[in-house]
Order: structure tokens, then C-alpha cells, then sequence
């Protein structure tokens, strides 16, 4: 529901974790979450993620041979902001793609992706080093940053987001400010950090930058959080059904809740 209410406003998110973390499956779902009528574009390696109809897929090109031109993720990334996108969407970024991707963000579109890290901290700091080189004052653009770990669950090995950390701005001298949102504690237990109106937060920023009270981004995060439920109820997982439920819950806000109260009573 948090990250439903993220993409819905153009907020921008990064998953971080190890190789075979699941990142690209949890950036799969999050995409599930963005208005159809929204332009996506895709830059990617290998094409692993899947959209609605609004969607322009792009490919690297590996060159061989001599006279066929090698095509990078930074020279797509340049590519696709002449597209006009509401959402720009990296599979992963670990080089100099990182500054176009933080610039494109800094200039209205939205911007999602993966990279590779054990821990917030790790990841800060590739992205101020070389390759990357972000300036420390523009990774707060980068709204959101998900922590996902392969951990030991009920005796077998899960893939679990263990962390939600916002960044919300850089002090006077220089820090980095931010605040945890959601911490996984064990089994299915996640703390959930409300936060407050009188707080710098992600939350917050919506409400100003887009005129929507405080207290109905609570409420709408409530309400999401119950649709959610009902589907897990019902059942609903499959790409296509959950897809359509975002999609008629646009449409039809009221309706959809409804529904899914009820059936969560029944």
C-alpha cells in the first residue's frame, strides 16, 4: 500500500540488495501500481520486466564486430528522455547512467530502479563514488530506498524486504537525513513508522507538492492496505488480475474498496 501510494505521485524508488536478492521481481511488482495512462519507458539488459499497454521497452546492444555501434544503458537513458516519460524505470544502474537517471528525476519525471548492495550504507556510498558520482545533495531525489535479503524463513530460504529507509534531505552540513520507515523484525512481523504531519517525510512531500491534506494520504493508505488484504484473501496473485484491480480501483475508488471491505468481513 506505501508503495502504491509513491508510484500514484511520482516518487522515486531504488531496491538494493545482494545478487539472487529478488530485486527485479519486487521492482516488477511495484510497476504493477503505475496509472495505465502513464508513459513508461524501460531501459534494461536483459528485458525481465513487464508493464501495461503505455510501455516502451529498450534493450542494451552488445557489439562484436566491427561497424555495428555497442548501444549502453546511458546511451538509452539519453534516448528515452526525448520520449517524454512520466516514469523512467532502470533494471539496473552501476555506472554512469546513475547521474542521467538522478538528473532526469530532479527535472519532473519519476524514476525507478535496482542496485546492488548489502546495506543502505554500502549503497550511499557507490553512489557518491566513481562511477556513479551523485552528488550528495541530489540522492535525496531518490525518494525511497528498499533493502531485500534472502533470509531463513519457517526453515526454508525467502526473499524478504527487511528495510524501507526515506531520504528526506541533506543538513547544513552536509549529511544525509534519513528515516526509517518500515523494518522487517522476524517471521511476519514489520514495524511501521507513522509519519507525522508536522515531520519531514515522503508522505509530506506529497501533500505539498501535490495539495492533498495530510490526513487523506492516511486514509488512502488505509484503504489500500485493506485491498491488498482482500486480494490475498481472494487470492488474487496473477500479473494480469492484480494489474486490473489497480487498474479498476483508478477508475473506481469507492467500488473497489467496498468489495474488498466486505469480502475481508465475510
Amino acid at each position: 500500500a506505501y508503495f502504491w501510494i509513491l508510484v500514484e505521485h511520482l516518487r522515486s524508488m531504488m531496491v538494493v540488495g545482494a545478487v539472487a536478492s529478488g530485486k527485479t521481481s519486487l521492482l516488477n511488482a511495484i510497476c504493477m501500481f503505475i496509472r495505465p495512462e502513464m508513459k513508461v519507458v524501460t531501459i534494461e539488459e536483459v528485458r525481465e520486466l513487464r508493464l501495461h499497454e503505455n510501455w516502451i521497452p529498450l534493450t542494451t546492444r552488445t557489439s562484436f564486430q566491427p561497424g555495428v555501434q555497442e548501444v549502453t544503458l546511458f546511451d538509452l537513458l539519453k534516448s528515452a528522455l526525448r520520449q517524454r516519460p512520466d516514469y523512467i524505470i532502470v533494471g539496473e544502474v552501476r555506472g554512469e547512467e546513475a547521474y542521467t537517471l538522478f538528473q532526469s528525476i530532479a527535472v519532473g519525471h519519476g524514476g525507478l530502479c535496482t542496485a546492488h548492495a548489502d546495506s543502505i550504507e554500502s549503497i550511499i556510498q557507490r553512489l557518491t563514488a566513481r562511477p556513479m558520482n551523485i552528488p550528495p545533495t541530489m540522492i535525496p531525489l531518490m525518494n525511497s530506498l528498499i533493502q531485500i535479503r534472502r533470509v531463513e524463513y519457517n526453515g526454508t530460504v525467502a526473499r524478504k524486504i527487511v528495510g524501507i529507509t526515506e531520504l528526506t534531505g541533506v543538513t547544513d552540513e552536509g549529511k544525509l537525513m534519513m528515516e526509517e520507515r518500515f523494518t522487517w523484525e522476524g517471521q511476519n512481523n514489520f514495524k511501521y513508522t507513522r509519519p507525522q504531519a508536522d515531520e519531514k517525510s515522503i508522505f509530506n512531500l506529497i501533500s505539498k507538492r501535490d495539495q492533498i491534506p495530510f490526513k487523506k494520504l492516511e486514509d488512502e493508505l488505509d484503504r489500500r492496505e485493506t485491498i491488498i488484504r482482500w486480494m490475498i484473501k481472494a487470492e488474487i496473485k496473477s500479473y494480469d488480475e492484480v494489474a486490473e484491480m489497480v487498474r479498476n480501483y483508478y477508475l473506481n475508488p469507492d467500488e473497489v474498496y467496498n468489495v474488498a471491505r466486505m469480502g475481508l468481513v465475510g
